[in-house]
């Protein structure tokens, strides 16, 4: 995979982030409460650029909790591994998703992220309902798992725009227009790149 010219270009472009490999190594550990160190947790935690100082800050703004936090450890130790969990993992999510726009001129970003959160929420309330998956977990999945396009928005945005007019055009599903435009199929291959290297095992979410 890191071989397809995708990828390649992706990684030439100059506008993928620099995302380090505790991120995805802290999102892991929190997405399983009861498997890991709460001290090994902490100290994971604190890798994640300006976690830290946001739980303070935010702790410390509420004067009704009649006392001053001073370091990550106290915030984790109060808000317990739960509320650690799901503060931190939105914090983490929105560390995924671009602070830019895009540069495609084409593409409907509106669209797309409605198809994003609309399965993000499908999913936790499935999860919710059926009690077969873990909320949080799923809805995290479901907020990234086209990812991809956004990297290619970011990266790619003649790409995207030519994905995205041939789709209009003729109709055509995305992932085969990705093949008719590069020979391969591929338009949501990209979610792969560098994922090992954010410390997610599968490299596949």
């Amino acid at each position: 995979m890191h071989n397809h010219p995708i990828i390649k270009k992706i990684q030439q472009s100059g506008y993928l982030p620099e995302i380090p490999k505790a991120f995805g190594e802290t999102l892991s550990m929190l997405l399983k409460p009861y498997e890991f160190c709460m001290d090994e947790c902490i100290e994971k935690l604190a890798t994640v650029p300006n976690l830290e100082q946001t739980l303070i800050k935010a702790l410390n703004y509420n004067k009704h909790l009649g006392r001053e936090f001073v370091t990550l450890k106290d915030a984790v130790l109060y808000l317990g591994a739960k509320n650690t969990r799901m503060i931190s993992i939105v914090y983490i999510t929105k560390l995924l998703l671009p602070t830019s726009k895009g540069r495609s001129e084409i593409f409907d970003r509106k669209k797309y992220w409605k198809h994003c959160i609309g399965t993000s929420l499908a999913s936790y309330m499935i999860a919710a309902e059926t009690g077969l998956c873990d909320r949080e977990r799923i809805f995290t999945y479901g907020l990234i798992h086209d990812i991809g396009i956004t990297v290619l928005d970011i990266c790619l945005p003649d790409y995207l725009d030519r994905i995205y007019e041939m789709q209009l055009q003729k109709k055509t599903a995305p992932d085969n227009c990705g093949k008719n435009t590069y020979g391969r199929n591929n338009p949501h291959g990209n979610r792969n790149v560098d994922m090992r290297k954010m410390g997610f095992a599968g490299g596949n979410h």
